[in-house]
């Protein structure tokens, strides 16, 4: 055998040896032990466990209707069952919600109070497991599980099962599966950040399950050559392939995540006017309340204040709604000071605001009590516009 031949056999060796390392310690890790006789919990979706939104019983499924503000709520009972045996909740979707869901969230109520457990913001596949087992909140007695859809107005999501699942090293591959193949959302910070997978609800990351490997990897790589002397001398290049091989795994998964935001892209925005495409997008309620602005102003020259307790929203609607003359301070008090209003400037309160607005009083309360008299001009769920006096 030459020495590129040892290399290789050395460093495929040590990565199988790695592998099957890192399989064992995840199976044991995942509670395979546990009780293999207990029997997932699943519910029977019906419209009184859809207070927001809509349900409607079809085939082997339900369908869900998001409200007019891109919203729906399931709420499933959970008296009786013990969350320490059921660390697993998987909602299977009849199909890739289109347009993608833009969250999916996790809640669980004990009496009166509600904590949140998970989130995924990715395109919903047809299976999406979250592991709520690390989750503190996940333990006693509960009132009920509740899952929050976001997504757009009166959108539609097919839903087959939701239920939870017991420890078990199948119940954990398919919940990793479902979390390092799911491509995040572009966000805020995607130009420096990569998780690797959804946000949270996940039982492991890739990269620490690639660091594994790669310890298990290396340990079998320096072990080896000891018990086979003709790998002797082979340790050190074979280690670098295995840190490569390592690498490569993981610029593979983030790759296949990037076609995966790449196909969504395209069957959301292709085809569509650069007017349509920014009332599909992310900043679609900023975009649209700038076009009802401009068309309620009628371009007339006015000075236009926008309030928002959002520091990035606040700037995404002023980018908006230029060209006009638009005011937008950041980092500094919700609005000017009163005597530097003059009569006949408008100020949009971006929903959520800290300047109350009193329509019955025609009055904008600041956060220091002082009042400014103003008239409405628009009113939306997503901001108001009103003019001073």
């Amino acid at each position: 055998m030459n020495r590129r031949a040892a290399v290789l056999t050395l460093t495929g060796l040590s990565l199988l040896l790695g592998a099957l390392a890192s399989v064992l310690t995840g199976y044991l890790a995942s509670g395979a032990g546990g009780d293999a006789a207990t029997a997932p919990h699943l519910w029977t979706l019906r419209s009184s466990l859809v207070p927001l939104g809509s349900a409607q019983p079809i085939e082997g499924a339900t369908r869900i209707v998001l409200d007019n503000h891109g919203r729906a709520v399931i709420a499933l009972p959970a008296a009786g069952i013990d969350p320490a045996s059921y660390p697993y909740l998987r909602v299977a979707f009849g199909d890739t919600p289109a347009p993608p869901l833009a969250r999916l969230l996790v809640r669980a109520v004990r009496g009166a109070a509600g904590h949140w457990l998970a989130r995924s913001e990715d395109v919903a596949p047809r299976d999406t497991w979250f592991y709520l087992g690390t989750a503190p909140q996940w333990h006693g007695a509960l009132a009920r599980v509740e899952l929050f859809l976001l997504g757009a107005p009166d959108q539609t999501v097919t839903i087959h099962t939701i239920g939870l699942y017991p420890r078990s090293a199948s119940h954990a591959l398919q919940s990793l599966l479902s979390a390092w193949t799911s491509a995040g959302p572009w966000r805020h910070s995607s130009v420096n950040q990569h998780t690797g997978g959804r946000l949270d609800g996940s039982l492991l990351y890739p990269l620490p399950a690639a660091a594994l490997l790669a310890a298990f990897a290396l340990a079998a790589c320096a072990l080896l050559p000891r018990l086979f002397p003709g790998f002797r001398g082979l340790r050190w290049p074979a280690a670098g392939g295995i840190v490569l091989l390592c690498w490569l795994l993981l610029d593979t998964l983030w790759q296949w995540q990037l076609l995966q935001r790449l196909h969504t892209a395209r069957e959301q925005f292709a085809g569509s006017s650069n007017t349509e495409k920014l009332l599909a997008g992310p900043d679609r309620e900023l975009f649209a309340i700038s076009r009802a602005v401009k068309q309620a102003l009628a371009d007339r020259p006015a000075r236009v204040l926008v309030s928002a307790r959002d520091e990035y929203r606040g700037m995404r609607l002023a980018y908006y709604l230029y060209p006009l003359n638009v005011f937008w301070e950041r980092e500094g008090p919700p609005l000017p000071d009163p005597a530097l209003l003059r009569a006949g400037d408008y100020i949009l309160l971006l929903q959520p605001s800290d300047v109350g607005f009193d329509r019955s009083a025609g009055l904008l309360h600041l956060p220091d009590r002082r009042t400014v008299p103003v008239q409405p001009v628009l009113i939306t769920d997503t901001g108001v516009l009103v003019q001073v006096l």
